[in-house]
Parts: C-alpha cells; sequence; structure tokens
C-alpha cells in the first residue's frame, strides 16, 4: 500500500506512482513485491527540458484526476521497466528517454497539452495556490496577480478539473490541516490560526465542505489507524 498526501493506493501491476516534493507519503509493501523506486534532484525539471514537460504533464494529469498514479499497457510497462535498469546501471541518456515515455503517456490519459493558453493559465494558477494559499484566500487575488478576471480564472479551471478556482483553494488549504493533524500535536483551533483562520468554526464548516467529514472525526480515525495491534 502506498500512502501519498493521506491518500491510500493499492500497489498494482504495470502501475507507476509519483511523489512530488513536499507530498508526504508512506510505503508498506509485502515481501513478494516487486518494483523500482527512482528519485531525481529538485532542481531537474529547470535543467532538462524532458522532465520539465513530463513534471508539467503530470501536475495537469494530477489536477484532472485528482489521482497520483497511473496504469500502464503491458507493453508499454515493459518499456519502461527496460529504461529503469538502463538507468540504474547507469546509462547517461536513460532519464531523458524514461522522461519521454511517460510524458507521451500523460498525454494519452488527459488528451490535453500543458502548453496550450487555457492549460498554461490553470498550471500557473495551481502553482501560484502551491506558493500562498496560506496568505492568499480569494480567487480575485490570484487572478490579480495573473492578469485575468475572478470570472476568466475560475471558468478556465473549472472547465479543464471540474471543479471552480475557488475549490482548488479551500482543497489545499484542507490538506494542509489533515497533515498537520496526522504529523503534530496542534488542536483544530491551532491549525485553523496557523492556515489564516481565526474563527475556529468557520474552519470547521470549511474542513467539513471539502473533506466530507468533521476535523475531530477525521483526526480520531488517523489516531485510531496508527494505534499498534496488541
Amino acid at each position: 500500500m502506498l500512502e501519498i498526501d493521506l491518500k491510500e493506493y493499492a500497489m498494482e501491476n504495470n502501475s507507476l506512482y509519483c511523489i512530488l516534493p513536499g507530498q508526504v507519503h508512506k510505503l508498506e509493501v509485502s515481501e513478494r513485491a516487486a518494483g523500482y523506486f527512482v528519485s531525481f534532484p529538485g532542481q531537474l525539471s529547470t535543467e532538462n527540458r524532458n522532465a520539465a514537460d513530463w513534471l508539467a504533464r503530470f501536475e495537469l494529469y494530477r489536477l484532472i484526476t485528482q489521482c497520483s498514479g497511473i496504469r500502464l499497457e503491458n507493453d508499454t510497462a515493459g518499456k519502461i521497466e527496460d529504461i529503469i535498469r538502463q538507468l540504474h546501471l547507469g546509462a547517461s541518456e536513460a532519464g531523458a528517454i524514461l522522461f519521454i515515455h511517460l510524458s507521451r503517456e500523460l498525454e494519452a490519459a488527459t488528451q490535453v497539452s500543458p502548453h496550450t493558453k487555457g492549460v498554461r493559465l490553470v498550471r500557473n494558477f495551481t502553482a501560484l495556490v502551491e506558493k500562498q494559499y496560506m496568505s492568499w484566500k480569494k480567487v480575485k487575488t490570484y487572478a490579480r496577480e495573473l492578469s485575468v478576471t475572478a470570472a476568466h480564472l475560475n471558468d478556465a479551471v473549472k472547465r479543464l478539473s471540474g471543479f471552480c478556482a475557488g475549490y482548488h483553494i479551500r482543497r489545499r488549504i484542507v490538506l494542509e490541516a489533515r497533515r498537520r493533524a496526522v504529523h503534530s500535536g496542534d488542536n483544530m483551533k491551532q491549525i485553523a490560526y496557523a492556515l489564516g483562520y481565526h474563527d475556529a468554526a468557520h474552519f470547521s464548516r470549511l474542513f467539513k465542505t471539502i473533506y466530507g467529514k468533521r476535523f475531530l472525526d477525521f483526526k480520531k480515525e488517523k489516531l485510531l489507524s496508527s494505534r499498534p495491534v496488541c
């Protein structure tokens, strides 16, 4: 089982999962499990065009599907496995070839190019949310920074992801709250304050609206699931 940002994925055959910098993750595998773990330096996407293209496509795929994994066809999985073997053996060109293959898979899965005008706007918006979600809570603030109207930004984001821009802002805030609930000893009021909410009751309603459960219920479930079985 693989957990990325508190979302669980069953480890299936011919599957590929991506963990981005900053994402909280946990991996539990059986003794018979077999696979590969490949990590790349954080600056790679700024130094390698193929890596940057793949990362853009993966962020788009994750935005559309709300998922960090992708299933591969048997022949594609075999090709990628061969490339990873070459990478482990030190073949310098294998990394670029791997990113090209992965980019093709993501483009086929989304049927959307990350380089068209509307998609670039949504990508810039999601990158801005990642940087500013603790301070900026309103769509109009992001729209102003991106030099578009709030209505235009909302339309672009909803057309691509199925959700309005405000939902993605609130979803990122709630994700951080869930991370802190699990990995810190802070209570809801402390977490709400740290995320820019002085009204804990308002934050509690926001959490339930986005996640579907009350904050206290979520934290209780996570505490019970992490308790060792005697």
